[in-house]
């Protein structure tokens, strides 16, 4: 029953979810969604090029993900190697449910994860 007068106050206070217009002009266009861990984008249509994520209008490709995280990272390989083998070494479910993959994949390991990151970035 608290929850129903919760959303009944929200709903007088005509609280609403913040507009992000990329996401509203990805519903409007009915960009397929694309669902992760729980957690929702929305990808490019055509999937000649493998899988391609779209924020608006714009579709990310590799390029953008090389010049906006991997050129940031000195030591990108091995970064990514250790990434890779943490993420084969946690049981499935641990990477599918968000809460599962914070609790008991990332936040033991965020600030030794960190230092590394941070250090390859200097």
């Amino acid at each position: 029953m608290p929850l129903l007068r919760i959303w009944a106050a929200a709903k007088e206070m005509k609280l609403k979810r913040p507009y992000i217009p990329e996401i509203e002009h990805s519903k409007q266009f009915r960009d397929p969604p694309y669902v992760l861990g729980g957690e929702k984008a929305y990808r490019a249509r055509d999937m000649k090029e493998g899988l391609r994520f779209k924020f608006g209008l714009q579709i990310q490709t590799p390029e953008d993900f090389d010049n906006q995280i991997v050129s940031r990272i000195k030591d990108w390989q091995s970064v990514w190697k250790e990434a890779l083998e943490i993420v084969s070494s946690v049981d499935r479910r641990d990477l599918d449910i968000r809460s599962r993959f914070f609790e008991r994949v990332y936040k033991p390991r965020r600030d030794d994860l960190a230092k590394k990151v941070v250090r390859a970035v200097a």
